[in-house]
């Protein structure tokens, strides 16, 4: 038996999209997308917090969406997200802990952010047809032109 995956890029739910996201959707996704994707599991790097709290953490570019939009990553089959980016923080660990109760309730997984480095640090295991898939997620800060908050032993990231 083979195993299949699939993966795409940056999920940004916010903006405009955020407000209008079922009409959107539909014009903004080819039907053809879904018989690709079949039933096998997507994995994504969800590039913004979805939360309808929080506040701006700095004074850098920040992203958000709210957490409506959150079911269509249902619809896409999305199984697992990163949350290892420049933008799970912007609107602090409050909205970064929305998304993850939000994905824990639709049943998505997730890497790469929690209240400490331990968490953060968990990779997210997605079983599929008796098979088990691992997935880490981590990004690169070093050296990057905007602050990311890292997590530590004593702070989330």
């Amino acid at each position: 038996m083979s195993l299949s995956l699939n993966f795409i890029g940056d999920l940004m739910l916010g903006g405009d999209f955020s407000q209008n996201f079922e009409s959107y959707f539909d014009s903004c996704v080819p039907p053809e997308l879904f018989e690709w994707i079949g039933k096998d599991p997507v994995f994504s790097n969800l590039e913004a917090a979805a939360s309808n709290r929080g506040a701006r953490a700095s004074s850098k570019i920040s992203v958000y969406t709210k957490k409506e939009p959150l079911i269509l990553l249902s619809k896409l089959n999305v199984k697992c997200v990163s949350l290892a980016n420049n933008h799970i923080m912007d609107f602090g660990y409050t909205a970064a802990k929305d998304t993850m109760d939000a994905l824990d309730k639709l049943g998505i997984s997730y890497s790469g952010c929690g209240p400490d480095l331990s968490d953060a640090l968990m990779p997210a295991i997605l079983e599929h047809n008796g098979d088990s898939i691992v997935f880490h997620a981590f990004s690169w800060t070093e050296r990057f032109y905007e602050k990311v908050q890292e997590a530590s032993t004593t702070e989330p990231g």
